[in-house]
């Protein structure tokens, strides 16, 4: 049974990063986001380099709710990890 979710989490990840490569702006932003908060228990590098991601994106766009969103789910990554 744990196979099968890993398996299925795997795919849903794969699925993120395709639909990623092709969006713009905040849909992007919110997009980098999940992908962290998918990453957030598998590695946590990659999970803050995917919120840092986000946050720049939605600091050069001036998407206020999205660097805010970034920076507390890099924050809670930390919590969970220390």
């Amino acid at each position: 049974m744990l196979f099968c979710s890993i398996s299925i989490e795997g795919q849903e990840l794969d699925s993120i990063v395709q639909v990623i490569k092709y969006q713009k702006d905040t849909t992007r932003v919110n997009s980098l986001i999940l992908l962290g908060k998918k990453l957030r228990h598998i590695s946590r590098d990659s999970s803050v380099t995917t919120f840092k991601e986000a946050f720049y994106i939605a600091k050069k766009i001036k998407f206020y709710k999205g660097q805010i969103r970034a920076l507390n789910s890099q924050g809670v990554t930390g919590r969970l990890w220390n």
